[in-house]
């Protein structure tokens, strides 16, 4: 992260990569726990720390999973 003499934050190349791969893990963990029945609001809560707490292995095997399920993105699972 970088703060510009203006207080503007920008996120570094490595920092940006970082907020993609939450995001995208959010994303993945919200919609799916929303297709099987979650209340939405707890879906979000839950999925911000799931998208923490599991590896990059165990992310990847999850969404290759869920994407030969149909569910790989927030529109297909709506």
């Amino acid at each position: 992260m970088n703060i510009g003499d203006n207080h503007e934050i920008t996120l570094t190349p490595k920092g940006r990569k970082l907020a993609e791969t939450m995001y995208e893990r959010h994303l993945l963990f919200s919609d799916v726990l929303s297709y099987l029945g979650v209340e939405r609001q707890v879906a979000l809560k839950d999925a911000c720390r799931m998208e923490h707490a599991i590896s990059a292995e165990s992310f990847q095997v999850l969404k290759s999973y869920f994407l030969r399920k149909g569910l790989d993105t927030p529109e297909s699972v709506e």
